[in-house]
């Protein structure tokens, strides 16, 4: 069992797929868990069977219970995802309700025993630092719990970030890597990290005091132009609000400024926000990482003023 966690958009479940396919370049389960509460739900689950089109992937539908998928003897699974059916086992008519925890470990505890692969995809919600209601913290709790149940249940745990893995338990599994892309003869690099974790001077230091663009504030244009560009996230927000193309804004970095160093917040670990514009907002941030990673010829993530190789 293969145990995949990454905050919202970032890449988490294109690269279960991937693993999905190499580990069975054949007929394989998708197990949905997405109930479409919404226009914006629906939306989501129709790009992601787009995505999957073509990939061998026979998609079932199970929003609470997932033991009703039994029996599947030797097959490749991929459980996508812990969040969706913790939510509809809370709240669903037929869901376990307050027994969401130990019905969902138990469950996936049984599809293990049967499937030939089980991957399963969760989030990581528990690092934006917000106290939220009684209900709220109720359902993180409970996502938290199932979270460490299933780590403890995988014989490998890998966190996304950016499209890229980063191994917490078991062994690492050799996927070809996705095409590098190249903006040319430059070497742009990304620097990613919560927030007040001594990201630009960790860079300051590897690189040397050179010019800065402060996305909080500077001109959008200068991006082009500086050799680093720190708050990237809150560059992205600015065009955002001013209705601009973020991904088109991106790629005119690259293609323009292809030796540039780029420093940013993580903003995607934490619950889902239920003001849309802030939910777009950690979407697009995310994209637009995961976009970055490929063109960037490094990628490191600071924790506490240290730096972790991504790539």
């Amino acid at each position: 069992m293969i145990l995949i966690i990454g905050g919202n958009s970032s890449g988490k479940s294109a690269y279960a797929e991937r693993l999905a396919c190499k580990l069975q370049p054949g007929e394989k389960m998708f197990v949905a868990t997405m109930y479409p509460y919404s226009a914006s739900n629906q939306r989501r689950i129709e790009e992601r069977q787009k995505r999957r089109s073509g990939k061998g992937f026979t998609t079932i539908e199970c929003f609470t219970d997932l033991k009703s998928l039994l029996p599947c003897e030797g097959k490749t699974v991929l459980l996508e995802r812990i969040t969706n059916l913790v939510t509809n086992e809370m709240y669903m008519e037929g869901g376990a309700s307050v027994q969401a925890v130990g019905r969902i470990l138990s469950d996936v505890e049984t599809l293990k025993k049967q499937c030939e692969n089980l991957i399963v995809v969760t989030d990581d919600v528990f690092n934006d630092g917000v106290e939220y209601d009684y209900e709220t913290e109720r359902f993180v709790h409970y996502r938290g719990e199932i979270n460490m149940g299933l780590a403890q249940m995988a014989d490998t745990v890998i966190e996304v970030t950016c499209g890229y893995p980063v191994l917490h338990k078991g062994e690492l599994p050799q996927l070809e890597e996705e095409n590098h892309q190249t903006t040319g003869e430059g070497k742009m690099e990304l620097y990613i990290g919560g927030k007040s974790q001594s990201k630009l001077t960790y860079v300051q230091h590897k690189k040397g005091m050179l010019p800065v663009a402060d996305g909080r504030y500077c001109r959008t244009e200068d991006a082009f132009n500086e050799p680093v560009v720190n708050h990237i996230h809150l560059l992205i927000m600015r065009i955002m609000r001013e209705e601009g193309d973020v991904m088109g804004y991106v790629h005119e970095i690259l293609q323009r400024n292809p030796n540039v160093i780029l420093i940013g917040d993580e903003v995607g670990s934490g619950v889902v926000p239920m003001d849309p514009f802030e939910k777009k907002y950690r979407e697009a941030v995310g994209k637009a990482y995961c976009e970055i990673a490929k063109y960037a010829d490094t990628v490191e993530r600071i924790f506490c003023g240290l730096g972790q190789r991504i790539k």
